[in-house]
């Protein structure tokens, strides 16, 4: 019974510890944001930011590229850099920016969770799970979400709304 009782109590302690620790972290200014927008213009919408590095999409160069029956083909122009230095301050202009486009075909029948990305380097396209936790997929996600809220004017189901 002791032996249960120190358990119990340095479990209790260690975690009154780590949530304390947690919000004397976030109240000192520990937390951060990315840029909403790249170099402050609202054209440009953050979708995705890891490491230092955003990924924005260009609401004004999302172009519908075909409208098929049975879905719609969109493209959507992205651009990455190094919006965050190491203190978590923000970089204006950003660092090191690439462009990138990314086409999306939707078809209406598939499961709303299901969309394609063309792959450059197979020249083919290739299933995108929008439900995908993985950090690899976000910004395919976000450049989908932003790119058909721009196209459409309304939010695609089921996913975050940026």
């Amino acid at each position: 019974m002791k032996r249960f009782f120190l358990s119990l109590t340095t479990f209790l302690a260690l975690w009154i510890f780590s949530f304390v620790g947690f919000s004397v972290q976030a109240a000192s200014g520990y937390t951060y944001t990315y840029p909403p927008h790249l170099n402050g213009d609202p054209n440009y919408t953050l979708a995705y930011g890891h490491m230092g590095v955003g990924t924005y999409v260009d609401t004004k160069a999302v172009k519908v590229l075909d409208q098929p029956n049975k879905g719609v083909v969109f493209a959507v122009r992205t651009v990455s850099g190094l919006v965050l230095d190491r203190n978590n301050d923000w970089v204006v202009p950003a660092k090191d920016t690439k462009e990138f486009i990314q086409v999306f075909i939707r078809v209406y029948d598939d499961p709303w969770n299901i969309a394609y990305l063309y792959d450059y380097s197979k020249s083919n396209y290739k299933a995108v799970d929008l439900s995908s936790p993985y950090g690899y997929m976000q910004s395919a996600i976000g450049g989908f979400s932003i790119g058909w809220h721009t196209m459409t004017g309304t939010y695609y189901p089921n996913l975050r709304h940026y």
